[in-house]
């Protein structure tokens, strides 16, 4: 989740959880050492090259004690460090002193000890070693001897017995060391930390921790701490002391029966739950498209129904007043209320869907601007039922409105149908496309059916003013 090394993480948490036992891990050499050459390549970010070449020669040295290998001059040279000379001429010191010649080798226990014992006691022959190899020799002593002994060491006590083999393995290095060695053989899987802790924990303990001077660098450090400032910015836009705000992602479709479920099944969770000792107001919100689906249907029902009795009434009442009769409202928002179903019977048959504000939008203008038509039609017939029959006031509203009706509904199809297929976003596009099939489906019904139903209703639609 962070790009970061799991191994470096999980000695961090290995610290985390056991930081009053560091202190009283303790490990043998042997162990030690082998584990650590072991794990060379996972180190070396953490270790330079002088480092891991020192616990090389530290397991070389060890492991030939263990094993008591013998070794000539030459290669008890290279382990050492030693000049082939200055080795060939020890080894002609300890024959010459023990007599021993059988196959001129020795272990390197004997060699030290010999040098320290003998060669180094005496003062013909101590000058011939300078201090650094004394000192170097003095150290891999101790070491061999601790390794033979099988006793176990602290971190601290450890660091004490290697830094005579390398000043690159220092007290602080040799602590890093055990806790990366605790990390790998005991780390327990089942630790965890939230985010903001394992940066705090990184910021406020581990930056501050010497021992990890030489594993976290300046772009390191530089990227926890805006890490941290990322961290914080991010907590307060997801908790204050009134609200939390908690994201779930989900493999389901943003609409469908698989989703709806779901959604339903969180209400009821939520309405359980987030209330009582820790949620005193029992007050959630779900938002996000799929939400916000779910929240519409659930609601559309309601709502569209409301819009549109609202939206008839309103439209019932002007006509009424204007016509001062309540059969021609009654039949021209009923007309094209009807014109409204078939066009979301027609949009659903195309797109199999609908969104939600064009159906809203779309229903209000066409019953807005459509009725006109109607109305426009309607005053044409019952003016001229004062003087013609039924047939011919209907050819007289045909000529007297048709040319208004198809010019000005013509272009409301055809623009809103050609700015619907220009439109790349989603919404504007059904609203306006939707828009173009209601308002053709108006015009049809008016220049077709409307003349049909008020031939019908003849008698209450011209009431009073029929005069044939």
């Amino acid at each position: 989740m962070l790009g970061m090394d799991s191994n470096m993480l999980k000695m961090l948490y290995t610290m985390k959880e056991s930081e009053t036992e560091i202190n009283n891990w303790s490990v043998s050499m042997h162990t030690l050492v082998n584990f650590l050459v072991k794990n060379g390549d996972s180190l070396s970010s953490a270790m330079g090259s002088s480092q891991l070449n020192s616990l090389s020669t530290a397991q070389a040295i060890i492991n030939g004690s263990v094993n008591g290998t013998a070794y000539t001059s030459n290669q008890i040279s290279s382990l050492m460090g030693m000049s082939k000379d200055q080795a060939q001429q020890l080894y002609l010191l300890y024959t010459s002193r023990h007599g021993d010649t059988s196959g001129w080798t020795l272990s390197v226990k004997g060699f030290i000890d010999f040098i320290i014992d003998d060669v180094l006691s005496n003062d013909e022959y101590a000058d011939k070693i300078d201090a650094d190899t004394s000192d170097m020799l003095s150290s891999t002593r101790t070491m061999v001897n601790a390794v033979v002994s099988g006793k176990v060491y602290t971190a601290t006590e450890m660091g004490g017995l290697l830094s005579g083999l390398s000043e690159d393995l220092k007290p602080a290095m040799i602590e890093l060391l055990y806790l990366y060695a605790e990390s790998i053989q005991n780390s327990n899987p089942v630790w965890t930390m939230t985010l903001e802790t394992l940066f705090n924990y990184m910021i406020n303990d581990v930056l501050s921790d010497s021992r990890f001077e030489s594993v976290i660098d300046s772009d390191m450090r530089q990227t926890l701490l805006e890490t941290q400032d990322t961290l914080k910015d991010g907590k307060s836009q997801l908790v204050t002391n009134q609200y939390s705000r908690l994201v779930i992602t989900t493999s389901y479709p943003e609409e469908g029966a698989d989703t709806t479920s779901f959604l339903t099944s969180l209400e009821e969770y939520a309405s359980n739950n987030l209330s009582g000792k820790y949620y005193l107001s029992g007050k959630y919100y779900l938002i996000g498209n799929s939400a916000m689906n779910h929240e519409m249907q659930k609601t559309f029902d309601g709502e569209f129904s409301f819009i549109t009795i609202l939206t008839a009434i309103a439209i019932f009442l002007i006509v009424a007043l204007t016509f001062k009769s309540l059969s021609i409202p009654a039949i021209l928002v009923l007309l094209v209320q009807c014109g409204v179903y078939i066009t979301v019977t027609v949009t659903g048959i195309i797109s199999s869907s609908m969104y939600y504000l064009a159906l809203l939008i779309v229903e209000c203008i066409l019953m807005g601007a459509t009725i006109d038509y109607g109305i426009l039609f309607t005053n044409y017939y019952r003016e001229s039922r004062r003087t013609m029959d039924v047939k011919e006031a209907l050819k007289k509203a045909y000529a007297g409105s048709i040319h208004t009706i198809m010019t000005s509904g013509l272009i409301l199809v055809t623009v809103t149908a050609i700015v619907g297929g220009m439109f790349e976003e989603a919404t504007v596009s059904a609203i306006v496309k939707t828009l173009s099939i209601g308002s053709f489906c108006a015009i049809v019904l008016i220049l077709f059916i409307l003349p049909g139903i008020l031939a019908v209703c003849d008698k209450i639609v011209t009431r009073k003013k029929k005069r044939v």
